[in-house]
């Protein structure tokens, strides 16, 4: 079996914010196919439970308190040092740094491939940056475009990514990428519930709140909810929230916040349309772990038309609309019409090559192999 070590940058809060994080979702399903050792970092504060409980993973305390500047650039050496430490120490035969997105906090990856020429380095790429500022997101593309000229092999999901990030063609890996695994159930879609999973960093997801005020304002006979689930920061937060009390809408939309993956099943079980909402422009064009997530748990969904959901969302899967609230409840009303037409297994079937069995004994593995075999 391949033995695979991961590499983690991101410092988490609390041991919820590493459990729910994709980090922790993609450590599991890898496990299943390889043998996995990872690296988790956490902040001073936050009371860890035993190694044991967790054995594939190494739980780090990073050492100092607070959160100025200072703080966090020490921190983050912190972070550099655990993971060097576990480069030497551990045997493995491939080393996978992963990228969310475009971070400061990767800044100095270029290094690990310089301090150990003998180890064999994968860079996974999902999503370039997504900062509004083009400026700011400019800055820290370069950041991870320089990164990757001391590594060999750099995959990802998208040619997007490749022409962003001016990969080589020499080093780039085109990979699948994997959709959320939310658990399949053969839906009925009698009821209009709504569910929306993901971060709201950025999202303006409060667009489709206001859409939906618009469906019902338009539809007042139709029974409709819809949960929220997921977190961001402050402003994306309150927004979110006042749309939904400006509205009196207390009834109908419920923001949960975080919620542990027990509780998400729950609300899923009972959600039979998924929402996949993201402003349309020019960096939100990458493959979209929701929609797949959603698809291949059976639900029918109404998506805005980015370029992946251009391609993957047909009449047979759900409904595509602009980013804007008056389109999102033209295409409710689209998608209340058509529920009778929705098929699970149909909908399942057309996303196949998104699932996990899928994309990890066709694409990622083999991908893997390839890469150990002519490092």
């Amino acid at each position: 079996m391949i033995s695979l070590l991961r590499l983690d940058f991101y410092i988490y809060h609390s041991l919820s914010d590493y459990e729910g994080s994709l980090y922790s979702k993609g450590i599991k399903r890898q496990e299943k196919y390889l043998k996995v050792l990872a690296t988790a970092h956490f902040s001073s504060d936050v009371v860890l439970k035993g190694n044991s409980e967790c054995s594939s993973v190494k739980f780090h305390k990073c050492r100092y308190k607070g959160s100025n500047f200072f703080t966090k650039a020490l921190n983050l050496m912190d972070v550099y040092w655990n993971n060097l430490k576990c480069i030497r120490d551990y045997k493995s035969d491939l080393i996978q740094i992963s990228l969310t997105a475009s971070h400061i906090r990767f800044l100095f990856i270029f290094i690990f491939p310089l301090l150990f020429p003998k180890k064999k380095f994968f860079l996974r790429l999902t999503t370039p940056a997504v900062n509004k500022s083009k400026i700011v997101r400019n800055f820290l593309d370069l950041i991870v475009s320089l990164n990757i000229i001391t590594y060999k092999y750099v995959g990802s999901s998208t040619d997007n990514n490749r022409k962003k990030l001016w990969i080589p063609d020499k080093k780039y890996i085109p990979l699948i990428g994997a959709g959320i695994d939310l658990g399949f159930k053969n839906r009925n879609f009698n009821n209009f519930n709504l569910v929306y999973l993901g971060t709201l960093y950025s999202r303006e997801i409060w667009k489709s709140v206001r859409g939906l005020v618009l469906f019902m304002k338009d539809n007042p006979i139709i029974r409709v909810t819809y949960d929220i689930i997921g977190k961001g920061p402050a402003k994306d937060t309150l927004e979110l929230i006042n749309e939904i009390k400006n509205n009196n809408l207390e009834n109908v939309v419920t923001y949960h916040g975080f919620l542990p993956d027990i509780e998400v099943e729950k609300i899923i079980e009972r959600c039979d349309f998924g929402v996949a909402y993201v402003p349309v422009n020019d960096y939100f064009q990458n493959d979209s772990g929701k929609t797949i997530g959603y698809a291949l748990s059976g639900m029918a969904t109404i998506a805005t038309a980015n370029k992946f959901r251009s391609e993957w969302v047909n009449e047979e899967v759900g409904i595509l609309c602009e980013d804007n609230p008056e389109s999102f409840s033209k295409a409710l009303k689209e998608l209340y019409d058509n529920r009778g037409k929705y098929d699970s297994r149909i909908i399942k079937d057309h996303f196949h090559q998104f699932s996990e069995d899928y994309v990890m004994q066709h694409s990622y593995i083999p991908a893997i192999r390839e890469i150990i075999e002519f490092y």
